[in-house]
């Protein structure tokens, strides 16, 4: 009978337990349990006590004492002796794209606010834009975002920081600001077969593009692509019609908020 690896974070957990059971001798001999911290909190559901008692490994992402029975402090209590406990950060990078969507928000829109607060007009933002004439301050956010990363490394076994800043040039690392590419979670996952004595997994171009099947991608602009200096791409196809759309939305929800989403499918026809 198989031994049970419990893996306590957000959606990097799935990503992580994909690759583990990928890996022939951790899959031979384990099997994973998922439990998605951000929902189990944001739904406040029962932790599944039973299964954490079961446990011979635990992997997880710290949670703080304030969320409650949800704070690993707390669940680590309920491990049985001799469980392995390896700790990861949550792996999130907002610096990489001039802006996007999260949620409900949009990161890093100030420089195009400001244009609107300048009283320039939605078609002419949009030709400054495309004409790459904004500066969306990316060494400061990319500083920034470490530091916070850095932070949180502080409480876990595994890091990854270092590894971001002397790779961000060669590959990509993230798809979406919390959604790392293969590289990332493979660089992980290998700290984590090495705290147990395995050996790594196999190199990243071995697995399909999103072995992880996390959703979203934005796409690389000129913008980050010569901010960063990246030596694997220029741009992806379509960035133009996605940073249209979202200029388009933060411009109405300037002008016209209730009325947002009948305007901004209007207004993208015509421009």
């Amino acid at each position: 009978m198989k031994e049970l690896c419990v893996i306590y974070a957000n959606c990097q957990g799935g990503g992580i337990q994909k690759f583990l059971e990928h890996h022939p001798s951790f899959s031979e001999k384990f099997h994973c349990h998922h439990i998605s911290n951000f929902g189990s909190i944001l739904e406040a559901k029962p932790l599944p006590y039973d299964l954490l008692a079961q446990a011979s490994i635990f992997i997880y992402q710290p949670v703080s004492t304030k969320h409650g029975c949800y704070g690993t402090k707390n669940i680590i209590a309920y491990l049985p002796p001799g469980c392995i406990k390896i700790s990861f950060p949550y792996i999130y990078n907002n610096a990489l794209w001039p802006f996007f969507e999260e949620g409900e928000k949009i990161i890093g829109r100030e420089p195009v606010d400001l244009l609107f607060a300048d009283g320039i007009s939605l078609r002419k933002s949009l030709n400054l834009f495309l004409q790459l004439q904004l500066d969306f301050n990316f060494s400061s956010r990319f500083e920034q975002t470490i530091k916070i990363l850095k932070e949180k490394e502080k409480e876990t076994d595994i890091k990854i920081s270092k590894f971001i800043i002397d790779n961000l040039q060669e590959t990509r690392l993230f798809y979406t600001q919390n959604h790392p590419t293969n590289v990332i979670f493979i660089y992980c996952v290998n700290q984590i077969l090495d705290l147990l004595g395995s050996r790594p997994l196999a190199l990243p171009k071995n697995f399909p593009d999103n072995f992880a099947q996390l959703p979203g991608l934005w796409p690389i602009s000129p913008y980050d692509s010569t901010a960063f200096g990246y030596r694997f791409s220029r741009n992806d196809s379509g960035w133009e019609k996605f940073y249209r759309k979202l200029i388009i939305k933060i411009h109405l929800q300037q002008e016209h908020p209730p009325l947002t989403s009948l305007m901004e499918n209007i207004l993208f026809r015509f421009f």
